[in-house]
């Protein structure tokens, strides 16, 4: 009887994991909203219009995490900013370089870009797909939303991009509340990797 638990266990297990990764490539469109204690230009500084960065730069941005180890534009028309993570802790021997290109900077406080090319490949994501930010000004605070509109590969990628969307912001209200960003960073480079852009 404990064998055969154990052996439908492991079924159930090994069904749940194939699951997460069966390949069903859909449209997929994510909003996360949080209500930030900054203002709308407070909030911009840090999540859009932030300097750029090297790998030598400390201390690193303090909302995004610590394998985001270089930032900066490569072109001014279209703009384009380059953008690389380091998947090897630290070691730097497995980079990840995402190009993204603004679509469109809107007055006040929206901007829309699309991610051109994750490690040579061309519009990973699909053609179409998007981030966006929008800030609202509200009493007292900025209402923040990020939108992010993508072709995910599988369940576990779309799970990954959903997660990453939240802790950015999540990190950000705990930046502008407590003067420093106390939640576990999301990996853009599980996104990445869910996607399967990382090879």
């Amino acid at each position: 009887m404990g064998e055969q638990i154990f052996i439908v266990a492991q079924s159930v297990l090994l069904g749940g994991i194939l699951l997460l990764f069966l390949p069903i490539r859909r449209q997929s469109r994510f909003v996360t909203t949080r209500l930030l204690k900054a203002t709308p230009q407070q909030v911009w500084d840090m999540l859009v219009d932030f300097p750029e960065f090297g790998p030598d730069t400390l201390p690193r941005h303090p909302v995004f995490p610590e394998t985001l180890i270089s930032y900066r534009k490569v072109q001014d028309d279209p703009v384009i900013f380059e953008a690389v993570s380091d998947a090897s802790k630290g070691q730097r021997t497995a980079l990840i370089t995402i190009r993204s290109r603004v679509l469109a900077r809107g007055a006040p406080w929206h901007v829309t870009g699309n991610y051109e090319e994750i490690n040579g490949k061309p519009f990973p994501l699909g053609e179409d797909a998007f981030a966006e930010y929008q800030f609202e000004a509200v009493p007292e605070s900025t209402r923040a939303s990020h939108i992010l509109n993508i072709r995910t590969q599988h369940l576990f990628h779309s799970l990954a991009a959903r997660r990453s969307l939240a802790v950015t912001l999540d990190r950000a209200k705990d930046y502008f509340e407590n003067g420093k960003a106390t939640r576990k960073p999301a990996s853009l480079l599980t996104c990445c990797s869910a996607s399967g852009t990382t090879a």
